[in-house]
């Protein structure tokens, strides 16, 4: 299913568009909360997408009881009309916080629990031969840097310096060594494609026997693992590299928070157990890749993320935005070069693998980011096929100014897709040649085929096929995570008096105005028939919507209050507070 934007007839009749993006798969299942009133039986959708309601057909649970939410298939009758649907499972009720995730699971049909062979295979996993000729890492000081709620920790980080340069050594959970091809593991693994994260679960790829355990880098336990030994030089360049099996026995588990803590000068126990400077030298190899980063080009967006906090009993506590570190930006920029010495090992031996590709932005997205930058006062984009340097320079500009989040979010729309395949295009993005997911095999397939490669196992059959279905896994997992989040914050949006909210324009249409407003900019539509100074007529090129008494515009600061919360689906309506 793709979206397309239809752009002129042809002469026969035909009529010619562009095709704007791949939709993910229409589920075969139904998500939604069961609605029992008189005589009528119902579901109310928690998906935005396709039928709002589906009435109720037949029932296959003990007992169901209204406002519970459910899970339904639809009932193929031959008669006309909406399909009428039979429920199959309950969660129980809606007014749970934790049914929340479980809504976005079911609406997309996301495998939850591991058949039994997966399981049997996952508890025999502790008898896999090993290789002999493992290196002992055990005297170097690694330690793994995760947030505060992770539990698998596949990377482990190290670092000194060398000569003018540094010595790196990026140690890697040995998942190979576990998930064998071709075994149920392996089918399993590649069927769920990653592990997805809700604020209060994962779905693993990988049952928790490996991906929270016997392949997580715990501290003061003996690890296989896959090393990166990375030589780097004072500019921020990968001179040479080499890879490994080994044993590792990490340090110490840290927190983002922790080590920013450590750096500025408030250390905690464990930090300051640790070898003298062990940190101080991530940091150190830190400051030299991100110097370079930026001297290439690459394109940086750092969003906060929303945290979700529950109370003893799991109701919402409280939603904030959680800004990045340079501790989390550390981790980045030494996976990432761990990622690029994956991609050129492999090239250089020859092999078939998986790169990590993002492609230049298409011309018809550049020329409508051409449009806004001249007409919002954000300079102009010159170059006919711009540099990802080009469009840095673009957010350094605005970096200062109230659309800073704006132009971030026209910049980041004109992007294509990252994708999987064996032909390597590049990463436009990150200003690189070549570039591949080795960093996280506990949870990304994609990453477990190139460990695969690196140990010289063959490549599966059809690159192109497995590419294509890890990306729409990929894209699955991203919709789901949304579709919480957005159930999430409409239920702490509604539970609270948050009165006058000041917010901008994130969107907007011929149906009205899209809204960011309030602490954690919770999106919400305020509808064209309410807008003062109608009728409108939507300018596309410019991003407007013109009346005869008003004008709005992307990016506009305006103030809002909401009038509407609908919990079921997740939407927001706001009302415009003038002053």
């Amino acid at each position: 299913m793709v979206l397309v934007s239809i752009r002129q007839g042809m002469a026969d009749g035909r009529r010619h568009g562009r095709i704007r993006r791949i939709l993910p798969p229409t589920p075969t299942k139904v998500a939604g909360v069961y609605q029992h009133i008189g005589r009528n039986r119902f579901i109310a959708s928690t998906s935005r997408r396709g039928e709002r309601t589906s009435s109720v057909a037949a029932c296959d649970v003990d007992s169901v009881s209204h406002d519970d939410l459910v899970l339904a298939e639809p009932i193929d009758e031959g008669r006309p009309g909406p399909p009428r649907v039979r429920i199959t499972k309950t969660f129980g009720s809606w007014k749970n916080a934790g049914t929340v995730s479980l809504a976005a699971i079911a609406a997309h049909d996301m495998p939850f629990e591991f058949p039994d062979d997966v399981l049997v295979e996952a508890g025999a996993a502790t008898a896999a031969s090993d290789p002999e000729d493992r290196s002992d890492l055990g005297a170097i000081p690694l330690i793994t840097i995760d947030d505060d709620d992770a539990r698998d920790h596949d990377d482990a980080v190290f670092a000194e310096p060398d000569g003018d340069g540094w010595y790196v050594i990026v140690a890697i959970a040995d998942v190979a060594l576990h998930v064998r091809a071709h075994g149920a593991l392996d089918r399993e693994a590649f069927l769920r494609g990653n592990s997805v994260y809700f604020p209060d679960r994962v779905v693993p790829m990988l049952p928790e026997a490996l991906s929270n355990d016997l392949c997580s880098l715990k501290p003061g336990v003996p690890r296989p693992c896959v090393a990166a030994h990375l030589r780097i030089t004072d500019k921020g360049k990968l001179r040479r590299w080499r890879f490994e099996r080994a044993v590792m026995c990490s340090r110490a588990r840290l927190t983002y928070a922790e080590v920013e803590e450590h750096r500025n000068g408030r250390p905690s126990p464990t930090t300051a157990s640790l070898p003298d400077r062990l940190i101080g030298h991530l940091y150190g190899v830190f400051r030299v890749l991100f110097d370079a980063r930026r001297q290439r080009g690459a394109i940086e967006i750092d969003r906060g993320e929303r945290k979700v906090r529950f109370d003893s009993q799991g109701r919402i506590s409280d939603i904030v935005l959680r800004h990045r570190l340079d501790s989390h930006r550390l981790i980045e920029e030494l996976m990432i070069t761990a990622n690029v010495a994956a991609a050129r090992e492999l090239a250089s031996r020859g092999k078939d693998c998986l790169f990590r590709v993002h492609d230049r932005p298409s011309d018809e997205k550049l020329e409508t980011l051409r449009t806004f930058l001249s007409t919002h006062g954000h300079g102009s984009l010159q170059a006919r096929r711009p540099s990802p340097g080009d469009l840095a320079r673009v957010l350094d500009r605005a970096a200062d100014s109230e659309e800073r989040q704006i132009v971030e979010d026209i910049v980041l729309r004109c992007q294509a897709l990252a994708a999987y395949s064996p032909r390597n295009i590049g990463h436009f993005g990150l200003a690189l040649d070549q570039y591949c997911h080795f960093t996280s095999p506990i949870r990304r397939y994609a990453d477990l085929l190139i460990h695969r490669a690196l140990l010289g196992e063959p490549a599966p059959d059809d690159l192109d096929r497995v590419g294509r279905h890890l990306g729409t896994m990929e894209r699955r997992a991203v919709s789901a995570e949304r579709h919480a989040g957005d159930h999430y914050v409409a239920r702490w949006i509604a539970s609270r008096d948050h009165g006058v909210m000041k917010g901008c324009i994130s969107g907007l249409g011929r149906f009205g105005i899209i809204v960011r407003a309030g602490p954690i900019g919770a999106e919400g539509l305020v509808p064209a028939r309410f807008l003062p100074g109608g009728p409108f007529r939507y300018q596309e090129s410019h991003q407007t919507l013109h009346g005869k008494g008003a004008r709005y515009t992307l990016g506009q600061n305006i103030h809002v209050k909401l009038a509407e919360c609908d919990t079921n689906h997740a939407s927001l309506l706001y009302a415009l507070v003038v002053p």
